[in-house]
């Protein structure tokens, strides 16, 4: 799916293959876009690494890893992104946060996934400061598509089978 002001282009393909983003959404080669760090997308410029994306993934490694130090970090995280959402751009502003988000990367073991991803991730992160009116998130385009589905739930009767309700989902998901 890409989403561009209030145009939505959705495309079902049977692939995450890296070429798909290029073949489907050319236009993602000339302009910047906000990703979820799906592979796809190394293949072309993205410009910004959804926040919210990287969240998750920090606090599922806490979960996952159940060590305190792990959830010491993802709070840390959490709350310098709050403040990285809160801000106008301005280089000592961005100067402070990448220092800050390379210091949380540190505290994890050298070869942990979440200081590889904040480390590759870091040049990305922050580039919603310097082009104003980029989000820092893409979940809301995933939101919108579930606000339509639930809906649609509501109003209808409910299916009488689990293949239905399927049905009904693929369905509304389209809609």
């Amino acid at each position: 799916m890409y989403v561009c002001g209030k145009a939505v282009r959705v495309v079902f393909v049977l692939s995450r293959g890296a070429a798909v983003p290029g073949l489907h959404f050319p236009e993602l080669k000339i302009k910047l876009a906000v990703t979820d760090e799906y592979s796809g997308y190394k293949r072309i410029d993205a410009g910004q690494v959804c926040l919210v994306h990287l969240l998750r993934r920090a606090k599922s490694c806490a979960i996952r890893n159940g060590k305190e130090k792990h959830v010491q970090l993802y709070v840390r995280l959490r709350h310098a992104c709050r403040r990285i959402r809160g801000i106008m751009a301005g280089e000592v502003t961005i100067r402070e946060l990448e220092r800050q988000v390379l210091e949380i990367a540190d505290g994890y073991w050298k070869e942990h996934e979440m200081r590889v991803a904040l480390t590759n991730a870091l040049p990305r992160m922050l580039t919603f400061l310097s082009h104003p009116g980029m989000p820092c998130k893409n979940d809301g385009a995933e939101q919108a598509i579930r606000a339509g589905p639930a809906k649609e739930k509501k109003l209808c009767r409910r299916p009488r089978s689990a293949e239905g309700m399927r049905c009904l989902s693929v369905t509304c998901s389209v809609f």
